[in-house]
């Protein structure tokens, strides 16, 4: 992500930065995207120019203050330039439409936050019904060790309302390609597949392992190394994301790799950092879970959702994503056979 490392991905200088600190240190191939925050519409070129595949932004606050939301009008001066560019732009999509953002779309939303979950603790009434978070939301606010009150303060609400201006700002300019990252709330699938197959959008999605790995009703309170924003949602929400990945309106699986030192995930859930740092177990909880749901061809099916789609995501399906002559040869060594429990102490 261009704002877990700081200097955020923002400018070329700081572009310039992070590759300098990368230089020996990767033991994989690495490329770097771009952030689109306020004022920064004329880096933007000059990122693209230097190769990064892309660019994210967040209509919500990300809890890092180098790296702002953005409003309607960022957007408008942004999305022109990466549509000529021939780029695109990802969206961090939650929206909180509590504190009035949705009659004033203009305003940057600035409620919640990815790393702290403030989400919609001043108008805790605006958050929607689903499994835990239909229980009296005054009173789970009061605790903020329950997970059900962080769950209930980045409600689905917030998600849909953010791809529904997606959506709209995409069909202004409906040549940048755009994305969804993390998808959490499978309410919003009816909309993704509108916008792409109707209205013929360039939209994408990813979902994350741990949506579909996870479940509300397995978290115990107060274990924030759980948090993640969008939330983990219902074991029926989860069920929902499966049958969005198996038809293919959502394209990719990610980690979306957060990780941190283990005093930022200490105190409450709504202050704790919010990121699930899984990369390594990824290929393992998807086999896992799928050979629990009996998905048929589960080893294609994979290989798509974790090879395929993304490399042609990234601007790379000509190098990567197959075993095939030409491509370079990135091997994973996995056997489906071996299994191993993962404790606390490993």
């Amino acid at each position: 992500m261009p704002l877990n490392a700081i200097p955020p991905t923002t400018t070329l200088a700081n572009l310039g930065e992070k590759v300098s600190a990368a230089e020996g240190q990767c033991l994989i191939d690495v490329a770097f995207w771009g952030g689109v925050i306020p004022g920064n519409q004329d880096d933007l070129l000059p990122l693209v120019k230097a190769g990064v595949r892309g660019f994210k932004c967040f209509l919500i606050e990300s809890g890092v203050d180098e790296f702002p939301c953005v409003s309607i009008q960022d957007l408008e001066k942004s999305m022109p330039i990466l549509q000529d560019a021939d780029s695109m732009l990802m969206f961090h999509a939650e929206l909180d439409c509590g504190e009035g953002s949705e009659k004033n779309p203009e305003q940057a939303p600035n409620e919640g936050q990815e790393n702290k979950g403030q989400g919609s603790e001043k108008n805790p009434e605006q958050a929607p019904n689903e499994g835990q978070e239909n229980k009296g939301q005054g009173e789970l606010d009061q605790d903020p060790n329950l997970y059900a009150s962080f769950l209930a303060s980045r409600a689905p609400r917030f998600e849909l309302d953010a791809i529904e201006l997606v959506i709209r700002l995409n069909k202004q300019y409906p040549k940048l390609r755009t994305h969804i990252v993390h998808l959490s709330a499978a309410d919003a699938l009816p909309l993704i597949q509108k916008a792409r197959t109707v209205d013929g959008l360039p939209l994408t999605t990813e979902t994350c392992l741990h949506y579909l790995t996870l479940s509300t009703e397995e978290i115990p309170d107060g274990r924030a190394e759980y948090k993640c924003c969008p939330p983990i949602r219902t074991a029926a929400n989860r069920d929902e994301l499966w049958k969005g990945l198996e038809s293919g309106i959502i394209d990719f699986v990610v980690s979306d790799h957060s990780p941190c030192t283990a005093e930022l995930k200490e105190g409450s859930l709504m202050e704790a950092w919010g990121g699930i740092g899984g990369l390594g177990l990824g290929l393992s909880l998807l086999w896992t879970e799928g050979r629990s749901r009996a998905l048929s061809n589960l080893e294609g099916r994979l290989l798509k959702w974790l090879c395929e789609r993304p490399a042609s995501f990234a601007g790379m399906g000509s190098l990567k994503g197959s075993l095939a002559p030409g491509y370079q040869c990135d091997l994973c060594i996995f056997d489906p056979d071996l299994a191993f429990q993962v404790a606390s102490h490993s």
